[in-house]
Order: structure tokens, then C-alpha cells, then sequence
């Protein structure tokens, strides 16, 4: 289920979190899992994953690439200029 791709199809971008699409989301993910096929969720937070977690979903897609590299640089990308000025 790609949320953000789903809200952008049917006109409503940007809306991916919101009630009534969550109501959609969670009828994918209930359907796949009752027909046997495990689904991917995509998480940003341990508390998204709780979410998916209770509803019986295992697996996981963790953040998209620019945001997992973004974060990294956000935290530690000081840090790392100061080690490289030293170099």
C-alpha cells in the first residue's frame, strides 16, 4: 500500500494520514493479510510500527532513502564537518 500514492490517485495529495484514508489503508492491509499475502508497510517511527504491528503486518520498509540519508546528516552531519576540518 503506497499512501502517499494512493491519496495523489484519487485527488486528495497530501492527505495520506488522514481518517478516512486511514480507513482504506487498514482494509488493504486486513484483506491482504486474511488472503495470505504478506504486506509492506512503510514507517518513518517506532510508533507507526506499533500500529501496523497490532494489526499483524511483519514487514517493513523503513523510511525512503532521502529521508533515512537526511536524518543521518541532520544528526550527524556537524559532527562530521568538525572531524573533516581537522583531517
Amino acid at each position: 500500500m503506497g499512501g502517499s500514492d494512493y491519496s495523489m490517485g484519487i485527488g486528495r495529495a497530501g492527505e495520506r494520514y488522514s481518517p478516512e484514508l486511514r480507513v482504506v489503508e487498514r482494509r488493504v492491509f486486513e484483506t491482504a493479510i486474511k488472503l495470505g499475502v504478506p504486506p509492506r508497510a512503510e514507517i518513518n517511527t517506532s510508533d507507526q510500527a506499533k500500529y501496523f504491528l497490532d494489526m499483524g503486518v511483519r514487514h517493513f520498509c523503513i523510511g525512503t532513502d532521502i529521508n533515512i540519508l537526511h536524518q543521518w546528516w541532520k544528526v550527524q552531519g556537524e559532527d562530521l564537518r568538525k572531524a573533516l576540518e581537522g583531517a
